[in-house]
């Protein structure tokens, strides 16, 4: 208990350190309310992630405190700047406004908490897979070194020995985790669960409503209906913890909701000539280069949502230029605009930095007709169909076709992002590539895309039905019940439905829930036991609660100076970020037939006879050997057999007691710690 409140505590902390500067410092830009909340973050990020790419660049550790003095600086030279500004606003906030808001965290807070946290193992639970290896890692590295990276990776950067360079990948996340880390002096684990939490709630269901306020400004009951709709949808954001984890994609995709946001007001301004331009268009960049210091395939993703905005607002200011022009004319510049948007997605595409990124490639798994269907019934991946939420988007569908709202070029996103998902799962080569290579051909991060250009007619659905229920209430003058209370338990039965559990009507049908498979997965997953799938099979994990307890043991063992040889892939590589082990393999990537450590891997038994492989193990200071599966197959282990190459690690997986050189100093069931006595 003391633990989940610490975490509560913590996670609270990072929130009012994430809004409070923004509100402070953003309070005088001429932009509505909900977009001013739903930006916030950005400016503490911003602020965080330039002194920290600063800090990395200069090579000079910077203790904690620095960065928390930073934002109290920079908020209270802007809350003396901005105080009236701020007045001001904090004066016109209604009543109402502030009572939609009280209910956005109450019920994101419940959701949240019953979907995510519950289904935790714990303030430190961890999901052991791919990604999370490399998060974990580079948090670590990060803490270790007081160096956060923001744009560029490394998981050795704590190693002279074993480190050889960073790459470029954003680590804004892993920044922000590690210096939590720092501060609270938490796990790796915890910080990266803490950041997941306040990504979901408040940044999210926030995000989410300036989308739905900027798409329907004179819908309350679509406003309102924000809060749950941002939790509607178990591809984005659940599919992205329970797949991967991709937990950096989320952190970032939870800002493009209101990035879009903000191109739609700007798109407004510009047509309509009210309001600031240049405060929306500031908004609109900086929302920008976060998605760029984030994740840039959140870039992509909010540009395929933005592109047919760009086109009607290129048309719109053609026909409202002034100058007197046929229909052909301005049909012509919306074409213009078409092709430079598609010019800018070929150009982007052939850029030798993304090379790697859109010619990285996941087969199809699916047949045309299967990926139509899961695209209209919201089955993505191995979930089942989430029939109510069909629903709800049909009719704001069909509501945005028939009336002509102001944001119908919603519809032309949605429909772009299913031909991005159908082309992905159902076929391959070069077009495949070509639409999709920006998100690694990756159906999750694509299916995210599907469901941030639905999620505004999912609200507007809601507002809809609510409304039809509402009126056929107030028709019926014999009903003893009040039209308000009557739609509104009508909607609170739907959602009981979408959120509920499964409903078995014997010997008819069954009707699968979505969201019990899904928190049934999260607790599965978190509680190592591995993933179940609907029909009965369970995936095997890479770690088990008996490897897991005795991380902390093997770690107390360890001269720290000294570096671990290890097989990444029965789950060893979670060591380094969970139990700060001096492992050589601190990522659970697949094997690389370049790799350098060649002579370790299949030749370290032999070290005591072979003269190179000794001199190896003097180079990378060597002393130990971890085993996590020994003397088992993969399929017969918590290996992550479906890519494992038995003869890859086979010097290390051939080493036992008898092996001459090595000690045995830990063993519990298949567990193996091998101490080298020949070298030290």
């Amino acid at each position: 208990m003391i633990n989940w409140l610490y975490f509560i505590v913590v996670s609270f902390a990072l929130t009012v350190s994430l809004y409070l500067p923004g509100l402070i410092s953003f309070s005088k830009f001429d932009i509505p309310n909900h977009l001013l909340v739903a930006l916030s973050p950005i400016f503490s990020l911003m602020a965080l992630f330039l002194a920290m790419l600063l800090s990395y660049v200069a090579q000079i550790s910077v203790p904690w405190y620095w960065y928390v003095l930073l934002l109290v600086m920079l908020s209270f030279v802007f809350a003396i700047n901005n105080r009236r500004c701020l007045l001001q606003r904090i004066n016109n906030v209604s009543a109402t406004s502030f009572c939609v808001f009280v209910v956005y965290m109450l019920v994101s807070l419940i959701l949240v908490a019953w979907i995510y946290l519950k289904n935790l193992d714990g303030p430190s639970s961890v999901i052991p897979y791919f990604d999370n290896a490399f998060a974990l890692s580079t948090v670590r590295s990060f803490s270790n070194t007081k160096l956060y990276g923001v744009l560029f990776s490394s998981c050795y950067r704590d190693s002279s020995v074993l480190f050889n360079g960073t790459s470029y990948y954003p680590t804004g996340m892993h920044s922000i985790a590690a210096l939590l880390v720092e501060i609270f002096s938490i796990s790796p684990s915890e910080a990266l669960n803490i950041i997941i939490f306040v990504s979901l709630c408040p940044i999210l269901c926030l995000s989410v409503r300036s989308l739905i306020s900027s798409c329907y400004p004179e819908d309350n009951v679509a406003q309102l209906s924000g809060c749950v709709v941002s939790y509607f949808f178990v591809a984005f954001p659940w599919g992205l913890i329970t797949f991967g984890s991709l937990l950096a994609n989320l952190f970032s995709l939870v800002f493009v909701p209101a990035a879009i946001s903000s191109a739609i007001i700007l798109s407004d301004r510009l047509v309509n000539r009210k309001g600031s331009i240049s405060h929306a268009a500031i908004a609109f960049i900086l929302a920008l280069i976060l998605l760029a210091f984030t994740h840039p395939g959140s870039l992509f993703t909010a540009g395929v949502v933005i592109a047919p905005l760009i086109v009607k607002s290129v048309y719109t200011c053609s026909k409202c230029s002034g100058k007197q022009k046929s229909w052909p004319s301005h049909l012509f510049v919306a074409c213009i605009a078409i092709l430079a948007v598609v010019t800018v997605w070929v150009i982007c595409y052939y850029l030798p930095p993304l090379h790697a990124t859109v010619s990285f490639n996941w087969p199809a798994f699916q047949s045309f007709g299967t990926a139509v269907s899961s695209f209209f019934t919201l089955s993505f991946f191995d979930f089942p169909a989430q029939l109510p939420v069909c629903l709800l988007v049909q009719f704001g569908l069909i509501s945005c076709f028939r009336r002509k709202d102001q944001s119908n070029w919603l519809i032309a996103s949605a429909i772009f992002a299913g031909v991005l998902y159908i082309v992905d799962v159902s076929t391959d080569g070069y077009l495949k590539q070509l639409l999709t290579g920006f998100w690694y051909t990756d159906s999750r991060r694509i299916a995210a895309i599907v469901v941030i250009s639905l999620i505004p007619f999912a609200a507007r659905g809601m507002s809809l039905l609510f409304r039809h229920l509402y009126h056929y209430a107030a028709s019926k003058p014999d009903t003893g019940i009040s039209p308000r209370v009557y739609s509104g338990l009508c909607i609170l039965l739907l959602l009981g439905f979408a959120f509920g559990p499964s409903l078995v009507v014997n010997g008819s049908f069954t009707l699968s829930s979505a969201f019990s498979y899904l928190r049934c997965t999260l607790s599965s997953i978190n509680e190592l036991n591995g993933k179940p799938f609907v029909n009965g099979a369970v995936e095997t994990l890479m770690l088990d609660k008996d490897e897991l307890s005795a991380g902390s043991k093997i770690a107390d063992m360890l001269d720290r100076q000294y570096v671990v040889l290890n097989n990444p892939l029965d789950g060893s590589s979670f060591f380094y970020g969970l139990f700060n082990v001096n492992l050589l393999y601190r990522q659970s990537s697949a094997q690389d037939p370049s790799d350098s450590y060649t002579l370790l891997r299949k030749r370290i038994h032999e070290y005591t006879s072979n003269r190179a492989v000794k001199q190896e193990v003097l180079d990378k200071h060597i002393r130990y050997v971890l085993q996590l599966d020994s003397g088992v197959s993969p399929s017969d282990s918590s290996s992550f057999y479906c890519v494992y190459d038995p003869d890859f690690w086979s010097g290390i997986q051939s080493i036992d007691a008898d092996t001459p050189g090595f000690k045995l100093i830990y063993s519990k069931d298949d567990i193996r710690l091998y101490e080298l006595t020949d070298v030290y």
